[in-house]
């Protein structure tokens, strides 16, 4: 028999779909291998399974920075100008950028496209697609050999900028979920709004318009039962302190996979709203 690093009996390894009763494996270690990034130790409490410190799960993550750009113009094989610069920080960074259809070239469908920027205005836009769960960087990404379309609008519709899956039974029937996403937009009276999703169930948001950036938090938290639970009322700047709202009545049943989906809408296509992290944690009870 090994043990695990909290020194619990450490019995092998499974997959979400395939756990055993965590009511048959009280006190007992596992290793699951497609939770968080890379796997993670989880041990039975007798109720539900967690991590052996009782600390909470990460169980999505973004790797790199999410931008919608302004509007701006494509040349030839990528090469893109975005009208309203980004961060000094991000100015030679990897990132994933909206682009809507024929933006890029004649036939590109709308989405996150990986590019490496070299200026806060410039960058190499590569025909890789964001299609969910981890956005790490491709590891050959595929150069883009096309003319450029021109000038492109940016889109006004809400965008979904990452998404994964949360999966049913992990939270429990006392647990909660809390997401967290740090975000910088354009500061103007224009609205750029922010959504924490499960599903098409927005259980926290905040349209922000006169200010630069925001530490934006969003938590449900199961009342006895998988499909009872609370959120913090929508709309507010953090997610957190006294509000004037009552609780938000979620109303998802957590013992099914849920779509964690974090998105952002812009009002003026000559703005810009960057998520530079995002994150999904668990603590299951």
């Amino acid at each position: 028999m090994f043990f695990a690093p909290s020194g619990l009996p450490f019995l092998g390894s499974f997959t979400w779909a395939t756990r055993p009763s965590a009511s048959a494996n009280a006190g007992n270690t596992f290793f699951c291998s497609d939770l968080s990034d890379g796997g993670i130790i989880l041990a039975s409490n007798g109720k539900v399974w967690r991590s052996p410190s009782g600390s909470p799960i990460r169980v999505l993550g973004s790797n790199l920075p999410v931008v919608i750009p302004s509007s701006g113009t494509m040349a030839a094989n990528g090469a893109v100008t975005i009208t309203t610069g980004l961060n000094a920080a991000l100015a030679t960074a990897p990132l994933w950028l909206f682009f809507p259809a024929g933006a890029v070239y004649a036939g590109s469908v709308a989405g996150l496209y990986y590019t490496q920027m070299a200026t806060t205005t410039t960058g190499t836009v590569f025909d890789n697609v964001y299609a969910g769960g981890s956005n790490a960087a491709p590891v050959s990404p595929t150069p883009i050999v096309a003319a450029g379309p021109g000038a492109y609008t940016q889109s006004l519709v809400e965008i979904t900028l990452f998404s994964g899956t949360l999966p049913g039974g992990l939270i429990g029937p006392n647990g909660s979920i809390q997401s967290h996403a740090i975000a910088q937009y354009t500061n103007s009276a224009n609205a750029k709004t922010l959504r924490h999703k499960l599903g098409t169930t927005v259980y926290g948001s905040y349209t922000a318009s006169t200010s630069a950036s925001a530490s934006h938090n969003a938590f449900i938290e199961n009342l006895g039962a998988a499909n009872r639970n609370i959120g913090y009322p929508n709309n507010q700047s953090s997610g957190f302190g006294v509000v004037g709202s009552a609780l938000n009545n979620v109303a998802v049943n957590t013992d099914v996979d849920n779509t964690f989906n974090f998105t952002a809408q812009l009002a003026l296509a000559s703005e810009t709203i960057t998520a530079v992290t995002i994150n999904l944690w668990v603590d299951p009870q």
